[in-house]
């Protein structure tokens, strides 16, 4: 090969090398063409440029700010906790916060950490350690170097003797006081001892369908310092006392620093109950009486006074010498029995045979299908003469009749004036209410219903002749449901009877 081919070859060989390094790519930038000059002579001597370095800026860094850490809190352990106003449970109680996931910010710590500072809302107080099942941030917890003074604690009570039953009048003590008032055959009805009182109750033979009831109690207030009259108003909220209760004016009681208060039953017996306070502890006798009909409260105490504050005036002394056997008793030692007064007679033109007696009564109620009446009782005063009487009944409580006749004042002239003077004297009750009745309409009478405390109904019949006012009464055992007018049938069953007594009445009065 001669020199000018391999001249050639050479050419191609170093231009496919340039062709291919020149080559574009998919990202390539265009080649940039570089032409070549021919520089003739000496190329000049290239000078230094100096370099000049840029100024340095200096970055301004953020101020260091320290990382702010939460307030200590914790967590209840249990339900619910008491939480005190000092490291103790000697403090007073602040309140009582439940476990309801609020969180407990923790204020300060004792020395010990046996109890820490909390605040749960507006409450801040004290918590003992083991109330306590989380703690945070415990090492920022301050000691508390003002905790508030340890409350006083003061001393345990003298521990004071129970009550005790052998304290309260017994059986014998019963039959044995109350030769002076009449009643015998005392039974035990039931004894009560509880924490604060023991209790006894007896009940004794009656002439009425009610036995009568004799209470003896002893409450203890040693460890407060209420008075009687603050004692008296707890037996009322109690039920122990009857809010209609008096206060009887009794002379012989204050003497002796008891009260007496008296009330009316239901079964129309009265009840007087003796309250004294001694030492702490008060001492409740009670005994109810069958009253007569209209008697009130008063009008029997005027009666049997000395009787009664005697009875309940020496059961006191039974049990303050149980309690303190041969102590100097609070009350003055004498304790004789009083005479009762006298009953005092009373001027009438009226007279008991004018009223019906119980054998004709089974005669004119053998219609109704009613009889076996007994006398319950019977009133003669100035203004009336009365009987009442019990006959047998389907229901618990039995029948009853009342007839009497009133020596009506000048005032009254008229049926209607009758009607509104035995409704001020409370002998028609205030819920009677007037039937419509053509018998008695026609016979002149006026005709009311009423319901009795035992659930019978009954029947008034009020009758007015020259100055006279007759009232006959009857009750009848009620069926569920039934009503006054449910006994008023064609035949006029009910009204013949009233009318019939009234008759009876007027036969025996010499109008």
């Amino acid at each position: 090969m001669n020199k000018l081919t391999w001249q050639f070859f050479l050419f191609v060989i170093l231009l496919g090398a340039v062709t291919a390094c020149n080559q574009a790519g998919p990202d390539s930038t265009p080649a940039t063409t570089i032409q070549s000059e021919v520089v003739t002579g000496h190329a000049p001597t290239a000078s230094a440029t100096p370099v000049v370095e840029p100024e340095v800026t200096a970055t301004s860094q953020p101020a260091f700010t320290p990382t702010s850490v939460a307030a200590p809190q914790g967590q209840l352990a249990l339900a619910t906790y008491e939480l005190r106003a000092g490291p103790g449970r000697a403090y007073e109680l602040v309140d009582q916060i439940a476990n309801n996931s609020t969180t407990l910010i923790i204020v300060s710590r004792t020395e010990d950490s046996g109890w820490y500072e909390v605040r749960v809302g507006s409450l801040q107080g004290w918590l003992p350690a083991e109330a306590l099942a989380s703690i945070s941030h415990r090492e920022l917890i301050p000691v508390n170097t003002e905790l508030p003074p340890t409350p006083t604690v003061a001393p345990t009570p003298t521990e004071l003797p129970p009550l005790e039953m052998a304290w309260l009048v017994t059986l014998e003590d019963v039959n044995g006081l109350s030769d002076t008032i009449g009643i015998t055959d005392w039974t035990v009805e039931g004894d009560v001892q509880l924490n604060f009182r023991v209790c006894r109750a007896f009940l004794g033979v009656s002439t009425s369908f009610s036995s009568h009831s004799m209470v003896n109690c002893i409450f203890d207030g040693r460890r407060g310092d209420a008075t009687l009259a603050q004692r008296i108003v707890w037996l009322q909220q109690n039920e122990l006392l009857s809010y209609d209760a008096i206060l009887i004016d009794s002379p012989y009681a204050a003497e002796r620093n008891f009260l007496i208060y008296a009330d009316t039953l239901s079964d129309r017996h009265i009840v007087f109950d003796a309250y004294q306070l001694h030492e702490g502890l008060m001492y409740w006798t009670s005994i109810d009486l069958k009253g007569e009909l209209f008697q009130t409260p008063e009008q029997l105490f005027a009666l049997e006074g000395p009787r009664i504050e005697t009875l309940l005036y020496e059961m006191l002394l039974i049990n303050f010498d149980r309690i303190q056997p041969n102590a100097p008793t609070p009350l003055p030692a004498e304790a004789s029995r009083a005479t009762p007064a006298p009953t005092p007679a009373i001027a009438s033109d009226l007279h008991l045979d004018w009223v019906i007696p119980a054998d004709e009564l089974d005669v004119l109620t053998e219609p109704l299908g009613m009889g076996g009446w007994q006398l319950e009782s019977e009133i003669l005063w100035a203004d009336r003469a009365c009987r009442q009487f019990f006959g047998y009944s389907w229901s618990v409580s039995p029948n009853s009749a009342i007839n009497c006749v009133f020596q009506a004042s000048d005032e009254v002239s008229s049926l209607a004036e009758a009607v509104a003077l035995l409704r001020t004297m409370g002998v028609i009750g205030p819920d009677a209410v007037a039937l419509d009745s053509e018998f008695a309409a026609e016979n002149a009478f006026a005709l009311y219903a009423d319901r009795a405390l035992n659930g019978h109904t009954v029947f008034d019949g009020v009758f007015y002749h020259e100055g006279q006012i007759v009232w006959v009464s009857i009750s009848l055992g009620t069926g569920s449901g039934m009503v006054p007018t449910d006994f008023l049938d064609d035949d006029h069953l009910i009204e013949t009877f009233l009318h019939s007594v009234y008759l009876f009445n007027l036969d025996q009065v010499d109008f």
